[in-house]
C-alpha cells in the first residue's frame, strides 16, 4: 500500500539507497588505501567474510589492476618501450607502479607521472622520449579552439597588429628533443625542441627552433604583439623574431586571445 509519499513501501527495490553497509566511494577508497599501503590498512569490518578470504579477494583485485596499469604504460609510451627495450622498459614500468606512481590515477592518466619519475631513476632519454609521447597525447587530448593563423592578419594596420593579443593554443605543446628522439619520431629536420600540434583532427609535429621556443614560453599567457615583440629583441636577433611568430601560427600553435 503507498504511503502518505506516494512510495510502496511493500514493493520491490526501485534503486533507491541501501542502509546498512558503506556506500561506493567508501568501499573505492578502502580498496585503494589497502592495495597501496598494505594488509594493515584493509578495514575488515567493510568486506564480508573472514580475514583470509577478504584478503585472496585483494590479492586477485591487485594482480588484475597492475597489470592493467602495466599494460596501459606499454600502450601509452611505445617510444620509449622501443629505446629501452622490452626487458627493460617492464622492469622500470613495474618499479614505478610498485612504487605506487600513478596510483591514484585513472588508467588514462597513468603515465603523467611517468616521464618525471623516469628522470629521477636516471634515464633521462628514456624521460625526454616519455615526456614528448605524454605531451603528444595530452595534445591528441586537448580542447577545440580556432587557430589563428597568418591569413587573418590580413587587414589589420600597424596599430592593430601590435594591439592584437595572442595566446597559445590548448593543444599546442613544446616539448625537449635529442637526436635519438628526432630520429625516432621521424622528424626530418635537426631540432633541440619540438613543437607539438593539433590545429585540427590531427596531432601535427614541427622542429621549435630557439626562437619559437621562446614565443612559446613567453606565451603561456596572454601577450599583444607588441610585447612579444619587445620582450623577444632583449632575447634573439630582430631578424629571427617575426619569422618564429609566423611559425607558430602557421603551425596552428596560437589562438587570438
Amino acid at each position: 500500500m503507498p504511503d502518505t509519499n506516494g512510495s510502496d513501501t511493500n514493493g520491490p527495490d526501485t534503486g533507491g539507497p541501501v542502509t546498512g553497509g558503506p556506500d561506493l566511494a567508501t568501499m573505492q577508497g578502502g580498496f585503494a588505501k589497502a592495495i597501496r599501503n598494505g594488509p594493515d590498512h584493509v578495514a575488515f569490518d567493510e568486506f564480508d567474510g573472514d580475514e583470509n578470504r577478504v584478503m585472496m579477494g585483494f590479492a586477485v583485485y591487485a594482480n588484475t589492476i597492475s597489470h592493467g596499469r602495466l599494460v596501459a604504460l606499454e600502450d601509452t609510451f611505445p617510444y620509449t618501450l622501443a629505446h629501452l627495450g622490452e626487458e627493460a622498459f617492464n622492469q622500470v614500468s613495474r618499479d614505478f607502479v610498485e612504487a605506487g606512481g600513478g596510483s591514484d590515477a585513472p588508467l588514462a592518466e597513468l603515465g603523467a607521472q611517468f616521464p618525471q619519475w623516469l628522470a629521477q631513476q636516471g634515464q633521462i632519454e628514456a624521460a625526454l622520449f616519455a615526456q614528448f609521447e605524454w605531451s603528444w597525447l595530452e595534445s591528441y587530448r586537448a580542447g577545440e579552439a580556432e587557430p589563428f593563423k597568418r591569413e587573418s592578419l590580413a587587414g589589420l594596420d600597424e596599430a592593430g597588429l601590435l594591439g592584437m593579443s595572442l595566446a597559445r593554443h590548448p593543444a599546442a605543446r613544446v616539448v625537449i628533443a635529442t637526436p635519438a628522439v628526432i630520429a625516432a619520431i621521424g622528424l626530418t629536420e635537426a631540432s633541440e625542441q619540438i613543437l607539438i600540434t593539433r590545429p585540427e583532427a590531427d596531432v601535427l609535429i614541427h622542429p621549435a627552433p630557439v626562437e619559437v621556443a621562446g614565443a612559446f614560453e613567453l606565451l603561456k599567457s596572454p601577450q599583444t604583439v607588441e610585447q612579444l615583440l619587445q620582450t623577444l629583441s632583449v632575447q634573439f636577433d630582430a631578424d629571427d623574431i617575426l619569422p618564429a611568430i609566423l611559425h607558430l601560427m602557421d603551425a596552428g600553435a596560437l589562438v587570438r586571445a
